[in-house]
């Protein structure tokens, strides 16, 4: 063996033989840092656990998309102006196409609310939100499918009367019952999201209160679209008499089950939750619900150009609806799946730092206990010191001696605490815990930042008793003096 190597193993066992000599004295501050790093392991792997239910929660509707409602144009009161609400058509599809290439995927989501959905003969009904979607809407968000299939590009194309039913629904209307090739139908629904408790009837009129009285429509008016005891056609030329006579009632529409959503969500977001919703081709929405719509999912070309993508859909639609892109009022963002995630990074990133900080707080009483017991046998031991060098030893020989020695202290304690930290988050884990309480996670960035902690923390408290060891004068340290 080289004599580097020969004097590294010496120094080493000399440190462990001390460490053994001053137990007594070392075991109640080591205990200090067993406790610190128990502590610290546990609180780390509990915001871990966390920020995994967090994010496990966001994927299961997806990280990439923004959820956007044309709302009103802002009102020129001074200009007389009146109160303008916004709506879209098929038409603003294609414009977006074109005018807004920072936009990657987008899919309108014309809204069916509060519609009753029948399925067995002579079976209660389920409540669901109904939306005409593009097929796209499974790539822009997550659409896990249980059962069958989602509607594609022929039945768009074939305005097909085919339904893709959430997890509710689907167990409301067949319960254990097979789904797929059934047939649902579909009745009275609204299409804005108002409480049902906002729709008064008022002399043979239907209002909706805070908008206009309109008179009820003729029979006229829905002789285009059959089935329909009321028009919601009629927003294309007047939004605000439709929407003042809504909800309306579809007689007879059939649709088949082609498919059924799982049920992966852990919470229930009210805009973008899927287990009250059931999807049918938005084509076939124009004709059996309405043709003008106020919701759009978006996903931009990447997350760095979700504020183009959303300036561009200001710019393109206020161009075609006359409001200024900056109108806040005009474009409301309902839900901001990019936004969220990038919430969850920062908020829990900024934990992790302030843990971290605790930490070093904790473990450093306890390294500050053990290093001044280092001190004591320093003082204890200067005729030791003053013979060694005496004899050969070099300062640096005295430094690395005493620095390990507090370090393996700081270290095997650490591992201890380590330990005992572990087998508590795997039995808090294993434990059957509340659904809303996210069990702790155990994963190597906690051991990482663990041992880091306890690492700083050694290297901190071993420096200043090895400095001073190697410092004394071996005069002074052969008479005892320190």
């Amino acid at each position: 063996m080289t004599r580097p190597l020969v004097l590294a193993i010496h120094t080493f066992r000399e440190a462990l033989r001390s460490i053994r000599r001053e137990g007594k004295r070392l075991a109640p501050m080591a205990l200090g840092i067993v406790f610190g790093m128990t502590v610290v392991m546990g609180l780390l792997a509990v915001a871990g656990g966390f920020e995994a239910s967090q994010r496990r929660a966001l994927s299961a509707y997806g990280d990439r998309f923004v959820l956007v409602r044309l709302n009103r144009a802002e009102l020129d009161r001074a200009g007389g102006g009146e109160d303008r609400r916004l709506q879209m058509d098929y038409r603003d599809i294609e414009a977006l196409r074109q005018g807004a290439p920072a936009i990657r995927r987008l899919s309108p989501m014309n809204m069916a609310y509060r519609a009753r959905v029948f399925g067995r003969t002579g079976a209660a009904g389920a409540n669901a939100w109904v939306a005409g979607t593009l097929p796209e809407l499974t790539k822009i968000r997550n659409i896990p499918l249980a059962e069958g299939r989602f509607h594609d590009d022929f039945d768009e194309a074939e305005r097909r009367r085919v339904i893709v039913l959430g997890p509710m629904a689907r167990k409301q209307l067949f319960g254990s019952e097979p789904a797929l090739g059934r047939t649902v139908r579909i009745t009275g629904f609204a299409t804005t999201p108002i409480a049902a408790s906002a729709v008064v009837s008022q002399g043979g009129k239907t209002s909706v209160r805070g908008s206009k009285q309109m008179p009820p429509k003729t029979s006229a008016s829905t002789s285009s679209v059959p089935g329909f005891t009321a028009s919601p056609i009629a927003a294309s030329v007047n939004p605000s008499a439709a929407r003042a006579s809504r909800p309306v009632q579809i007689s007879g529409e059939t649709f088949e089950v082609i498919g059924v959503l799982k049920d992966i969500e852990t919470t229930k977001e009210s805009y973008v939750s899927v287990a009250r919703m059931a999807y049918v081709p938005f084509s076939t929405s124009t004709v059996i619900f309405d043709r003008r719509f106020i919701t759009l999912l978006i996903e931009p070309r990447s997350i760095d150009e979700k504020e183009l993508a959303l300036r561009q859909l200001r710019e393109v639609l206020g161009a075609r609806y006359g409001f200024a892109p900056d109108d806040r009022n005009a474009v409301i963002i309902y839900f901001d799946s990019i936004e969220r995630a990038r919430s969850i990074r920062t908020i829990f990133a900024a934990l992790r730092i302030f843990l971290a900080a605790v930490g070093i707080l904790i473990l450093a009483i306890g390294g500050i206990g053990v290093m001044n017991v280092v001190l004591v046998s320093v003082a204890s031991r200067t005729f030791e010191i003053g013979l060694r060098k005496a004899l050969g030893a070099t300062p640096g020989q005295i430094h690395a001696q005493f620095f390990l020695e507090t370090a393996l202290a700081c270290f095997l304690s650490g591992l201890l605490g380590f330990v005992l930290g572990s087998g508590g988050i795997l039995l808090l884990g294993a434990l059957p815990l509340p659904e809303t309480f996210a069990k702790p996670q155990l994963s190597a960035e906690t051991a990482a930042i663990s041992f880091g902690i306890l690492t700083l923390t050694a290297l901190t408290v071993g420096f200043y008793p090895a400095r001073r060891a190697a410092r004394l004068s071996p005069v002074q340290a052969l008479q005892g003096r320190a």
